[in-house]
């Protein structure tokens, strides 16, 4: 059964104290240190539309705001608001909430770094077994990224030098990009003991047998793409 309707954009008006809040700090990616300040609303329902029924379906509404660390004053107007589903959704914190929805950040960087540096998307096969492979493959690149940025250091372009965001995280002392680490990356590996890298002698395969037959692949029929059909005038 439904309540009383609240409006996002006038959470300072509401009547309605949350169930839970929780205040914690955190360094952002430009290293100032910021307060996140996260509320809760528990049993919130949402009402019906295009034919998807809620009626059946309460989820926690959580409320994050980040406050500067000295004046304790919001920094963004807006707050930003997330909903968590689920029978075990109470068995949450607040700032487990709030943790799991920043490692979004992440795996969206990861897709976008993928396609861009590491070939995610250019490999095409029509086998899904090894699409699946080259996805493993491109996730074990970009885990070695990450096992090698101890040994990598903050190392650009000249152009990118003057950048805020490279002297902040110079000044710092924060993580290199995985950018930055791919283009010390050959470095890296040669300062490891070659002995193990080299190449050894292996028998050489003795191929196909006499009269192995392999079983051709399976052609498609070629779809093509019809002309729209001209429309009369009346």
């Amino acid at each position: 059964m439904y309540g009383e309707k609240y409006k996002l954009s006038e959470a300072e008006q509401w009547e309605l104290p949350p169930d839970e809040e929780d205040t914690f700090g955190v360094a952002l990616s430009n290293g100032r240190r910021v307060l996140v300040q996260v509320q809760a609303w528990d049993n919130m329902m949402i009402r019906t539309k295009r034919g998807m029924n809620m009626k059946d379906k309460p989820f926690r509404l959580v409320s994050v705001r980040l406050m500067d660390a000295q004046t304790k004053e919001p920094i963004f107007k807006r707050r930003m608001w997330l909903g968590v589903w689920g029978q075990r959704a109470g068995e949450l914190t607040l700032e487990e909430i709030y943790w799991a929805y920043r490692q979004r950040f992440d795996i969206e960087h990861f897709l976008r770094f993928g396609k861009q540096n590491l070939l995610m998307d250019s490999f095409q096969t029509p086998d899904v077994e090894h699409l699946d492979n080259w996805m493993e493959i491109v996730s074990l690149a970009y885990w070695l990224l990450w096992v090698a940025k101890d040994e990598a250091q903050a190392k650009v372009h000249k152009w990118q030098k003057y950048d805020k965001r490279y002297k902040k995280r110079v000044e710092y002392g924060l993580p290199v990009s995985p950018s930055e680490v791919q283009r010390q990356m050959e470095s890296i590996i040669l300062s490891f003991e070659q002995e193990p890298f080299l190449p050894k002698l292996q028998i050489k395969s003795r191929g196909r047998k006499e009269g192995d037959i392999q079983d051709k692949r399976e052609r498609h029929k070629v779809v093509w793409k019809g002309k729209k059909a001209k429309k009369k005038r009346a």
